[in-house]
């Protein structure tokens, strides 16, 4: 909406304007210039797809360029470049790296979480699982079950009209299951959980010793696997995990989160892990030296707006 834009370039008068990621809008950057308002677009990352697109356009963006890009990879500054060619374009640390590990978790659920987990059987959650990946996931916990019987299961699907359909998959696999909703007191002894109330995965991983994190055994995109690292449970994640390529491949290969190809794999560093315990402190210090390491982002930004005020004195 042009004109919209026109009229809010022109009421806020921005000397900068600072964009996120991929914000990049003709109409506005047309009337920024007509402002003489500086643009930066920071924690910038550009999907292949997306490069893409805007490669067939690189005629238009000559004229209606931004000041500054700071990228969050490599790859994502390269394609930045090729679009924008005249254009300074450097890295930065994910700003989303900040906060990660900064919210404490609801004493509500993590209180009703303690009331109905046995504190003698390892937890192993497989989470945010998606419909297409729903036959897959029903072969892991059959292969981790029949290896490690002695555990609990939760499963979590990612979108709660899932659970009826949950219930027929393992209803017709003979896998007797508990709905969390219908849990009053400790389980007593191993067997599934099929969670079917919102709100709760965060605090649940703080029990866990294993987690599969979904969204990830087809490409949809993955889900955030450093969630569940940072509370010291083993973390592993499928092939796919686009939406979080920016976590970088570091954290394969310092072996915060493992990555495996495909469910056979999952279940068999699933098994391994229940069959070995690690050292859940050495984990938790682990992902925090990762996070820690990759901080830094929202600083590097800001001093760079504060300078470009500089002129404006």
């Amino acid at each position: 909406m042009p004109v919209t834009i026109k009229k809010a370039v022109k009421t806020i008068n921005p000397c900068i304007m600072v964009l996120l990621e991929t914000e990049i809008w003709p109409a506005l950057f047309y009337y920024l210039k007509q402002n003489k308002s500086k643009i930066f677009i920071i924690n910038a990352r550009l999907s292949k797809k997306n490069f893409t697109h805007y490669l067939k356009t690189k005629f238009l963006w000559e004229h209606l360029a931004p000041d500054y890009i700071l990228a969050t990879s490599r790859q994502d500054a390269k394609r930045y470049q090729q679009i924008f060619e005249q254009v300074t374009v450097n890295t930065m640390p994910n700003i989303k790296f900040e906060s990660i590990g900064t919210n404490t978790s609801d004493s509500k659920p993590l209180d009703q979480i303690k009331k109905i987990l046995p504190h003698t059987l390892p937890l192993t959650i497989l989470a945010s699982v998606r419909k297409q990946e729903e036959k897959d996931v029903i072969l892991i916990l059959k292969k981790i079950l029949r290896a490690f019987p002695g555990q609990v299961v939760a499963v979590f699907p990612k979108h709660m009209h899932r659970i009826n359909t949950w219930k027929k998959r393992l209803t017709s696999q003979n896998l007797n299951f508990h709905l969390r909703s219908g849990i009053t007191s400790p389980l007593t002894s191993p067997g599934i959980i099929l969670w079917d109330t919102f709100g709760e995965l965060k605090t649940a991983y703080g029990f866990a010793s294993v987690v599969f994190v979904g969204g990830s055994l087809k490409p949809m995109g993955g889900q955030n696997f450093i969630e569940p690292a940072i509370e010291d449970a083993v973390t592993v994640t499928g092939p796919y995990y686009d939406d979080f390529a920016w976590i970088k491949n570091d954290i394969f290969k310092k072996g915060v989160v493992i990555k495996k190809d495909n469910w056979k794999t999952i279940a068999e560093t699933i098994i391994n892990a229940l069959e070995v315990p690690v050292n859940r402190s050495d984990r938790k210090r682990l992902a925090r030296e990762f996070i820690e390491s990759n901080q830094g982002g929202t600083e590097k930004v800001c001093n760079k707006i504060l300078k470009s005020f500089d002129g404006y004195m």
